[in-house]
């Protein structure tokens, strides 16, 4: 059965980055792990993945950019 939690192709992945460092901060395979790690809702997580805008991350404390990119093999 198929899992809203998961990107759903194999190459593809969620990354967070550092806007203010223009750096990568973690990589994830799952949504649900991402959400954990900024302390988001999945929801929020997808949103700002499809509209290419930073959310701010209570877990972090700081604001983030949320992409969804491809693995590098």
């Amino acid at each position: 059965m198929f899992s809203t939690n998961y990107i759903g192709v194999d190459n593809e992945c969620i990354k967070i980055y550092d806007p203010a460092k223009q750096e990568l901060i973690a990589t994830f395979d799952r949504y649900k792990d991402a959400s954990r790690f900024l302390g988001l809702s999945d929801k929020i997580v997808r949103g700002a993945i499809t509209t290419k805008t930073r959310r701010f991350s209570p877990t972090l404390n700081k604001e983030v950019a949320i992409r969804l990119a491809s693995k590098k093999k």
